[in-house]
């Protein structure tokens, strides 16, 4: 009824917007680094190792193509030393988050655990972009304790639409990507404290 309508709306008026746990970082902080040469975010990617192969993206084959199944490991990646020492040296420069945004599947390299350990010991936060569907995700409350929060890729959420868009070993990929959203939401990744930067209030998610 019209009640129940303008209450709804009412409710929705008062929610406040979230902010990425992470990326919740005054403009203060940034120019206050920036003054002082030094960063206050740091954009890494890991390993080209994923699952998929959508047409869309940018990251090759190791042959240099971009149709398949999916996508292996590059002869010239960093190893986890390399990467350990990058974050120890943004960690001096001041770095509090890190977006960890590819190149392949963050969640399928197998240093990413240590990566996030690394991350968290350094009192940095991590977030990762993620296409949700990996074995890294199959038990999300196992990041609970972690400072990291993670980006779920989200085209559509029509299925059929959905995975027209993505290419790869994984069937029925929509289903399982949104299956992975509703054990983050269950788990308590989604919730999270009301705060406020420039300004505005808002309330952090993961």
């Amino acid at each position: 009824n019209e009640a129940s309508f303008i209450n709804v709306n009412l409710s929705l008026l008062n929610m406040k917007p979230a902010i990425v746990r992470g990326w919740d970082l005054s403009k203060e902080k940034y120019d206050k680094s920036h003054e002082n040469g030094g960063l206050t975010k740091l954009v890494i990617d890991l390993s080209n190792v994923c699952n998929l192969s959508c047409s869309g993206c940018f990251t090759k084959r190791v042959d240099g193509g971009w149709n398949g199944k999916s996508k292996k490991r590059l002869p010239n990646e960093m190893s986890y030393e390399e990467q350990s020492q990058l974050l120890e040296e943004a960690a001096k420069l001041g770095v509090k988050t890190v977006d960890i945004v590819g190149a392949g599947e963050p969640t399928l390299d197998p240093n990413f655990r240590d990566v996030i350990d690394k991350i968290n010991n350094l009192d940095m936060h991590a977030v990762v972009f993620t296409h949700g569907v990996s074995r890294g995700l199959e038990h999300p409350e196992e990041w609970l304790d972690k400072d990291v929060s993670f980006f779920v890729k989200l085209w559509s959420r029509n299925p059929k639409l959905q995975d027209k868009y993505v290419n790869g070993s994984i069937s029925d990929y929509a289903v399982k990507r949104d299956k992975t959203l509703e054990k983050m939401i269950e788990v308590g990744l989604s919730d999270g404290s009301e705060i406020s930067i420039d300004g505005m209030k808002y309330k952090t998610t993961r």
